[in-house]
């Protein structure tokens, strides 16, 4: 967003960007994943991880999707 309010932010009508998540390490936990999934203006759809367990397990706490590979 630019100085004068106007810029690349999400508006209604728009539809929102889709946000998945690569990693399941402390900060995708505490501090990522949290947010996205607060955020008003995009959709958090999944998580990966080099883990699946771990991915299942952050992903189901979130009610997204686990993907089994990044791509």
């Amino acid at each position: 967003m630019n100085s004068s309010g106007e810029g690349s932010a999400w508006t209604p009508g728009r539809p929102r960007p889709r946000v998945g998540l690569l990693g399941t390490g402390p900060w995708a936990r505490r501090t990522h994943a949290p947010a996205l999934a607060a955020h008003a203006g995009s959709d958090f759809t999944g998580v990966w991880g080099r883990r699946p367990e771990a991915a299942a397990e952050l992903a189901g706490a979130y009610g997204v999707k686990v993907y089994e590979d990044p791509d």
